[in-house]
């Protein structure tokens, strides 16, 4: 029996006047004030491009080669000091960095080598189209959640692999976690019925703990994911059947329950970087079909 309720029901408590009070203000400030302020800013942020990348034939086949900017650097660096400070922080790793553990997850995750390239990387381009495209454009509720199920059932099965880190960690392995696993980094592919996580060159911080990491994962797939879709796919008995399906997909309960934990934190209506993700794949942020499945999530972890 799941105890994630526990946060919950403890939070509709009687509290003191005074802390009622409190609470009572944060929540007219962050709704009001500080949010309308921060979206600007994370728009800006999901429109910030550190790597230029070009689409290339090689001996019949076809290559996606990603190459840094000459400025990408600062970019990085203003960027890593905001993401840092994160509930679950992370970091856009410096060239000579990603090229590394982007080489060892794709190695570990089975996906062909990259090959290293000057300022870059060339990597084999998969067939299909991103999952925020095909999301935006279906209407039928059962081929969404099949879709979405498909790409989530293969971030699961990323989550279960380790990745061997360099000689300068000790040569230890790390559980491997996405740190941006937004539908605009999921290729899906309609004919085959698969999906293909790629762009590793963001990494959760790897002191945190592997629940952590994954339920951050977790977030930005279902975030971005219900801001895809038609309406009609967001109201409230439907995200509660999606999410349904979505946990078959994603069996692990305990990572479902960290996820409940973070989005009821009152830190994540200042999370920048979670809404940059949602405008890296969609136009606006839909506050309601927000809540609504925040409501659908902390529900599911009570009757679990």
């Amino acid at each position: 029996m799941s105890t994630i309720g526990t946060p919950r029901q403890s939070s509709r408590s009687r509290l003191p006047p005074k802390i009622e009070s409190l609470l009572f203000g944060y929540g007219i400030l962050v709704r009001f004030l500080i949010q309308p302020l921060l979206d600007p800013i994370a728009w800006c942020i999901s429109r910030v491009r550190v790597n230029r990348v070009t689409f290339e034939t090689v001996d019949g086949r076809d290559y996606v080669r990603k190459r840094r900017w000459v400025l990408g650097w600062s970019l990085i660096l203003i960027g890593n000091i905001v993401f840092r400070f994160r509930r679950v922080p992370v970091k856009v790793l410096r060239r000579q960095a990603w090229f590394e553990w982007e080489q060892r997850v794709q190695s570990a995750t089975g996906i062909e080598f990259p090959q290293q390239s000057p300022g870059g990387l060339l990597t084999q381009r998969d067939r299909g189209r991103l999952l925020a495209d095909t999301l935006v454009e279906l209407c039928d509720q059962k081929q969404i959640v099949e879709h979405l199920a498909i790409a989530l059932a293969e971030l699961y099965r990323l989550h279960q692999i380790e990745v061997e880190m360099d000689l300068g960690c000790g040569g230890k392995t790390v559980v491997f976690s996405h740190g941006d696993a937004s539908v605009n980094n999921v290729i899906f592919d309609g004919t085959s019925e698969t999906a293909r996580w790629f762009d590793f060159d963001l990494r959760h911080n790897l002191q945190q703990s592997t629940e952590l990491r994954r339920a951050d994962d977790l977030r930005a797939f279902l975030f971005t994911a219900v801001q895809c879709l038609p309406p009609e796919s967001c109201t409230e008995d439907a995200l509660q059947r999606m999410l349904i399906a979505l946990r078959s997909a994603y069996e692990c309960d305990r990572i479902w329950e960290t996820l409940v934990v973070l989005v009821s934190s009152r830190w994540f209506a200042l999370d920048l970087f979670h809404r940059a993700q949602i405008y890296r794949a969609t136009t606006t942020i839909n506050r309601k079909v927000e809540q609504r499945l925040k409501d659908a999530l902390v529900e599911h972890a009570e009757v679990a």
